[in-house]
């Protein structure tokens, strides 16, 4: 099985092995005294399947902000490429989702992990932590184990056992491509202040046929 992992970004070119064989023969016919002739021979290429996994857009980046005086919680949620909203809070850049492309020559297994779930990431009370994953392009992820279009809380088990996302991710062009949106909620007694990061790591193996 081949595998292809990235933490935030990792392209690998497909390589192409081409290999011609050609042969000739000629023949003399002692009957006529002249030369006369065929050829035979073929062409053989081996084309190698390669799982190639990059990512377009690979931060999401808030930066500082605090929640609304009298308020519980701040809520920030990335939308495609069409920024992020913020609700409750006074954030004020405004991140799109993060951007998965297969630009390998086979379809993939994709499975997304992050580094921390919620409660490690923020404390304090009710945080969210989650994450929506949405075709780019049409028909890229099939066989989603957890839905598409529809917040999830995030994944922090081992990659390739219930990390999987896509069953069948795909390569051509016209549907190798999806969105990974982010949605955290912040509580006001959050317990960890100051700059707060996590890593997610995607990583592509060799689909099943």
């Amino acid at each position: 099985m081949k595998t292809n992992s990235i933490f935030m970004m990792l392209a690998i070119a497909a390589l192409v092995l081409a290999t011609i064989n050609a042969s000739l023969v000629i023949v003399k016919t002692p009957i006529f005294k002249k030369l006369t002739g065929y050829a035979s021979g073929y062409v053989n290429v081996t084309v190698n399947t390669q799982v190639s996994i990059n990512m377009s857009m690979d931060m999401i980046n808030w930066s500082g902000g605090t929640v609304t005086a009298g308020e519980s919680n701040a809520t920030l949620y990335t939308s495609n490429a069409e920024g992020s909203t913020v609700l409750r809070g006074n954030w004020t850049t405004s991140p799109s989702a993060l951007a998965v492309a297969n630009i390998g020559n086979i379809n993939a297994t994709l499975s997304l992990e992050t580094g921390k779930n919620a409660a490690g990431f923020f404390g304090g009370t009710n945080p969210q932590y989650m994450w929506n994953i949405t075709n780019k392009d049409p028909s890229s992820c099939n066989g989603a184990t957890e839905g598409l279009n529809a917040w999830k809380n995030v994944n922090v088990t081992t990659l390739g056992g219930a990390g999987i996302y896509c069953t069948q991710f795909g390569y051509l062009t016209a549907a190798n491509e999806i969105y990974i949106n982010v949605w955290v909620s912040i509580p006001l007694d959050a317990t960890k202040t100051g700059v707060q990061s996590d890593t997610l790591t995607v990583t592509g193996s060799t689909a099943p046929a």
